[in-house]
């Protein structure tokens, strides 16, 4: 897991640093970029929060990750 995060992250920045638009502009699509995961991540937290918790302390129905 960790190889494939840092891959990943390391093709972000190659795909960024490939584009000749100006570092201001990068910054702007990067920061709107992340305030989408952060709101998609947000309901899934609240989501998983929301369903009822068995004796085991597992989430009901939950998807196995």
């Amino acid at each position: 897991m960790n190889k494939k995060i840092r891959q990943f992250e390391d093709n972000l920045i190659a795909f960024f640093n490939e584009s000749d638009l100006d570092i201001e502009i990068k910054r702007l699509i990067a920061q709107n970029i992340l305030n989408l995961i952060e709101k998609q991540a947000d309901k899934i937290i609240l989501n998983e929060l929301s369903q009822p918790i068995t004796e085991m302390g597992e989430l009901k129905d939950a998807e196995s990750t």
